[in-house]
């Protein structure tokens, strides 16, 4: 059973949704994931169910009448004391979780899928946007927020800075104003340390993937 109150990842997870592909944008292939992780720790953290000791986290015993959560709150009482508050994020940010909450917003009539045949032969499952209203509302108060209006809770705040860290801010915000914007996100993100543990995952991934393809495209132009 889920709450009736979606969750940070969820939120995160529509605003990154492409409905002509049925999927997430192509462009946050790498982000989501710790994305996905960031938000629910977030999401455990705004029930009072995540404290930080010297940046690692300790999750309460506590239910918080979801699931998910309160399945991330096991895994993280019975995971590693000493793993630090980073460590987690990437923990708990796995394409299955990202899955998870995708089953989530079809659950909620968000979603639909919708399967179809590739080369007529393999079925394959794509979900488009039932609701696309919802999705318009999340976009404009995270737009609203990164032009410098105030966030009305804690839990906005949250959202606009983990779309900040990503590629969804590209989305929604013009060009010219996309570097305000990150700085207004990152200030966002300096009130919530697990925001900003979030936000440095997503960056230290894609440095890391860069760096990769930096160096395979080096060996090969050596060969």
């Amino acid at each position: 059973m889920t709450t009736e109150i979606r969750l940070l990842a969820e939120d995160l997870l529509l605003l990154a949704w492409n409905d002509d592909s049925g999927r997430p944008h192509g462009s946050l292939a790498v982000q989501l994931n710790p994305a996905i992780g960031g938000a629910l720790l977030l999401d455990l953290a705004l029930r009072d169910r995540l404290r930080l000791e010297v940046d690692q986290p300790r999750a309460s015993t506590r239910p918080t009448g979801d699931e998910l959560l309160d399945e991330i709150a096991r895994q993280i009482r019975d995971g590693p004391r000493r793993r630090k508050l980073k460590g987690w994020v990437r923990k708990v940010g796995t394409t299955a979780r990202r899955d998870q909450v995708r089953d989530r917003l079809v659950a909620r009539g968000l979603l639909a899928p919708e399967e179809r045949k590739v080369l007529g032969l393999f079925t394959s499952t794509r979900h488009r946007l039932s609701d696309g209203s919802e999705v318009e509302r999340l976009s404009a108060e995270v737009r609203r927020v990164l032009g410098g209006g105030r966030p009305p809770d804690d839990r906005t705040t949250a959202r606009v800075a983990l779309v900040g860290a990503t590629a969804v801010l590209d989305q929604l915000v013009p060009r010219g104003e996309r570097g305000a914007a990150r700085d207004r996100s990152k200030e966002l993100a300096e009130t919530s340390p697990v925001a900003a543990a979030a936000r440095a995952v997503i960056r230290d991934t894609q440095a890391a993937v860069v760096a990769g393809f930096a160096g395979a495209a080096g060996a090969a132009s050596g060969r």
